[in-house]
């Protein structure tokens, strides 16, 4: 999951939002460890911003503050 992170944060330096995210969906489905899931959604989250989607960033922003606080 770890390679996968590393990949999708390339793509978001290269302004690859979609293939970051397909890369971040794989890692937040797939992941067991708490740490590196917060750190996907919070790059999810992010990426969502970028794209400028509001209402997944949203979502994204509301489910970090409710499992993270």
């Amino acid at each position: 999951m770890r390679k996968n992170f590393g990949i999708a944060a390339e793509y978001r330096k290269s302004h690859a939002y979609a293939a970051s995210q397909k890369r971040l969906t794989d890692v937040a489905t797939n992941t067991n460890s708490k740490k590196l899931l917060k750190k996907t959604l919070v790059m999810m989250r992010d990426n969502y911003k970028s794209m400028n989607q509001p209402e997944n960033f949203n979502s994204i922003d509301q489910l970090i503050k409710e499992n993270w606080k």
